[in-house]
């Protein structure tokens, strides 16, 4: 299934690419609200509800999504998406989090998005073969 990503405009200026605003580990502690039960600890089910609450989080993680309609409204401004192979980013080792896998839906932020958060292992740029194509809207 392919993903799909509004590029910013930081990342257009860098050949398209998919940049992580964070080279930080892909962690977080749990926030209040809470849904019982929940684990402590700095924790990636943590980074993943804080990701999708506050796109301002720095980590390595990359949204995307898999329904192209969406990418297109987060487009308004950079007017680029780019398509995304799973089966490449699974090749390269990069982790996909479905953020209503991660979070309970009531947490979650825009559950029309169907969030998907790329996080690499490897820090800088996601490697540049995982996009299959690049669309000007």
């Amino acid at each position: 299934m392919p993903l799909f990503r509004a590029l910013r405009e930081a990342e257009i200026k860098a050949g398209n690419i998919l940049l992580p605003k964070s080279q930080a580990p892909f962690l977080a502690h749990p926030r209040l609200p809470l849904v019982l039960p929940f684990t402590l600890g700095e924790l990636e089910e943590h980074a993943v509800r804080e990701h999708q609450w506050n796109s301002k989080y720095p980590t390595r993680g990359i949204s995307c999504t898999s329904e192209w309609s969406v990418a297109q409204r987060y487009a308004s401004t950079s007017k680029v998406i780019v398509t995304i192979s799973e089966e490449l980013c699974e090749a390269h080792g990069i982790r996909r989090y479905r953020v209503r896998d991660h979070v309970p839906l009531q947490l979650i932020e825009h559950p029309e998005d169907e969030e998907i958060i790329l996080v690499s292992g490897v820090d800088g740029p996601l490697p540049a073969d995982i996009i299959t194509a690049v669309a000007r809207v």
